[in-house]
């Protein structure tokens, strides 16, 4: 044929190929709403996702319940998600736009992680309704056996800023998965990610938010943070120190950037 060009040819569907099997870019996901209990308990898919999750169903007393104020799927409890929604599919370099959309790797770093210890407690609900919270030491996870950051079975779920505190003497859903540097911050404090979906809840007592950690170190401290990043590490036990002193438990960042796609989840750090 006229102008063909067999390497050329060749080329070109390589790249058509590559493009059919590449990560895709989700769209948003949208998930049920549940308006009563019963409800929930017809549709199986659900229902054993949040009994492996949460150990049991919400009380009717929690309905309606809107799976789409999740934060984080366990991909390896079987969320009933449609085909084309398997981790695989999904770009790991992709950052999240819109609400609902799909990422993976919210921190950037994978881990393994241990199982949590629950009791049953009738204290506040956290953001996704449940009456479990732990049972054990706030440094629970920060362990050898967590590597790094994140559990390679998540999925996480797309809210995008502003971000809302949540207040005193309430609990809130959590992650807590450290590598050994990010341990050697936790001498004076515990630090967490809020995650509705975790599955595991931290008491938040009386608690206090700020935007960045340079505001909170000025608010409690009186002192500048002047490293780039904003992140303050040099000035952690003063800070911590001094909140305590006032009475908090756990202080909220609402606005730190330090996650791979930038802002794109609440730092909770607990002071007990």
């Amino acid at each position: 044929q006229p102008g063909y060009v067999p390497e050329m040819a060749a080329i070109v569907a390589f790249l058509i190929a590559e493009a059919s099997a590449s990560p895709l870019q989700p769209a948003a996901l949208k998930l049920p709403v549940f308006a009563t209990l019963s409800g929930l308990i017809q549709h199986g898919g659900w229902t054993n996702y949040l009994r492996r999750v949460y150990g049991e169903l919400p009380p009717a007393g929690d309905f309606p319940l809107d799976l789409n104020r999740l934060w984080l799927l366990h991909m390896d409890k079987e969320p009933p998600l449609q085909e084309g929604w398997e981790r695989s599919k999904i770009d790991a370099h992709h950052c999240p736009e819109t609400e609902g959309q799909l990422f993976l790797s919210m921190t950037g770093l994978p881990c393994r992680h241990r199982e949590s210890i629950f009791q049953r407690a009738s204290s506040p609900r956290a953001l996704v309704p449940s009456s479990w919270v732990p049972h054990v030491s706030p440094l629970m996870q920060a362990s050898e056996d967590c590597s790094r950051h994140e559990l390679d079975s998540w999925l996480w779920l797309h809210h995008p800023p502003p971000y809302e505190h949540r207040p005193s003497n309430t609990s809130i859903e959590v992650t807590h998965c450290a590598d050994v540097r990010a341990q050697s911050y936790e001498l004076d404090a515990s630090w967490y990610y809020a995650a509705p979906g975790s599955g595991v809840f931290l008491p938040l007592g009386r608690t206090t938010h700020f935007q960045t950690h340079r505001e909170a170190v000025e608010h409690f401290t009186g002192l500048k943070c002047t490293d780039a990043a904003g992140e303050c590490v040099s000035l952690y036990s003063r800070l911590f120190e001094a909140a305590r002193a006032q009475g908090f438990d756990s202080i909220q960042f609402l606005g730190h950037s330090d996650m791979r796609c930038g802002n794109t989840a609440v730092e909770v750090v607990q002071l007990g």
